[in-house]
Formats: C-alpha cells, structure tokens, sequence
C-alpha cells in the first residue's frame, strides 16, 4: 500500500544477534513523499560493517543528503561516518537523510 500522506520520521530498528554483517543495502524505490527524516539504526552490531550503500530511485527525491555514524571514523561518497562513543558495548549505525532545503540542484 503507498503512503498517501506526509512522512515527517521514518524508523527501522533492527537487531542482530551473532551475525556477521558484511554489507547492508538499502533500497528506496520511487519515494514520492516528503521525507524529513530516515533513520536506520542496527543494534546489536558484532562487526563492522564493511560497506553500507543507499540508493535512492528516482534520483530526483527530496533526499539528498545522508548521515551516518558508524564505531569508527570512515568516509564514504555521499556520507560521513563519525563515532559516536567508545564507551558503548555495543555497536550503533544510524543513517539520518534530510530532504533538500537550501540552494536548487
């Protein structure tokens, strides 16, 4: 069924018990919504995950930008991994799109 109304925040929660993530993918086909905010947050995350994509079709969505936050400083096109606490015993990835709202293509 598709959304027939505005999505202010989208959230999937997914948790991960002993298993060894190598690459996530996630797939946004023809988002003809206003997305404000998509957060993927993964947790447990017993690996580090070696690549994390997002695609997005048609190119032309309000998304543009992505945030990531990964246990370790990386950089990726089109995202930005920071850490975001040694402390935690426990591995967090979060992703956190943004439609445009400055400046045209």
């Amino acid at each position: 069924m598709p959304f027939e109304s505005d999505v202010r925040s989208l959230e999937l929660v997914l948790l991960l018990l002993d298993i060894d993530v190598r690459s996530l993918e996630l797939v946004l086909l023809q988002l003809y919504i206003d997305v404000c905010s998509l957060e993927l947050v993964l947790l447990p995350l017993d690996t580090d995950a070696c690549s994390l994509e997002m695609t997005l079709s048609p190119l032309n969505s309000d998304v543009v930008w992505f945030h990531c936050i990964d246990n370790r400083v990386q950089r990726k096109t089109g995202m930005t991994y920071r850490k975001i606490g040694e402390n935690m015993n426990r591995s967090a990835i979060c992703i956190e799109g943004r439609n445009k709202m400055s400046e045209g293509t």
